[in-house]
């Protein structure tokens, strides 16, 4: 199926966020005859990054249920996470910020900003675009091969929406509602750690 991108949020005032696990759930509830996806309907803006969406075409069944819910006319699309650096108005530093706390609660991640990314003088660092695929391809955290061929990337999918749950929050003030909608408790662990540590980095440097 063909999912429009985006390459820019704009300020909508109801936003949110799905992931892999909100999917298959909303999808076995639809089977059941059960109009789940009614809860969608209020939103502006729904969003599904890049590293999600690899994850949820692992399922053929659940790419279908997303496009029906597109053909419903729910506004529903796939931001790649290369392009959040335009979310931020390419400020890169600060969003390598938000890249770091989102990850803070995996050290094998942690390692690999510290090693392969950060610099002592950000302007020697790669741009952001560069080194998040870099990341993703060379995931630390590597998982066992699908069936659809794919390598699983553990925790990939979380840390990607943190990041953008991050952004929408910080850069775009006007959103009155941002939810994420997942049934994986790391997400929310991810989360909560991440604006902590966002907070502390902009209180102790400014933003």
């Amino acid at each position: 199926m063909n999912i429009t991108s985006i390459e820019k949020i704009e300020n909508q005032r109801k936003i949110a966020i799905l992931d892999t696990s909100s999917v298959s759930f909303l999808q076995h509830l639809n089977q059941r005859c059960q109009r789940a996806d009614d809860i969608l309907k209020d939103y502006d803006l729904i969003l599904i990054p890049g590293w999600v969406w690899e994850e949820i075409s692992d399922s053929e069944i659940s790419v279908a249920y997303v496009q029906k819910l597109i053909e419903k006319a729910y506004p529903i699309y796939k931001i790649d996470e290369e392009g959040y650096s335009l979310s931020v108005d390419e400020q890169e530093w600060n969003l390598y910020q938000i890249v770091k706390a989102s990850v803070n609660q995996l050290g094998q991640v942690k390692s690999y900003l510290r090693r392969c990314v950060e610099k002592s003088d950000p302007l020697d660092m790669d741009t952001y675009a560069e080194w998040i695929n870099q990341l993703y391809d060379k995931w630390p955290i590597q998982g066992n091969i699908l069936p659809s061929g794919r390598q699983k990337k553990k925790n990939a999918g979380e840390v990607s929406i943190t990041i953008l749950a991050e952004i929408i929050s910080w850069y775009y003030p006007n959103s009155e509602m941002i939810t994420v909608y997942s049934q994986d408790s790391d997400t929310k662990t991810f989360q909560i750690s991440a604006d902590d540590q966002y907070t502390k980095s902009v209180n102790q440097t400014g933003r």
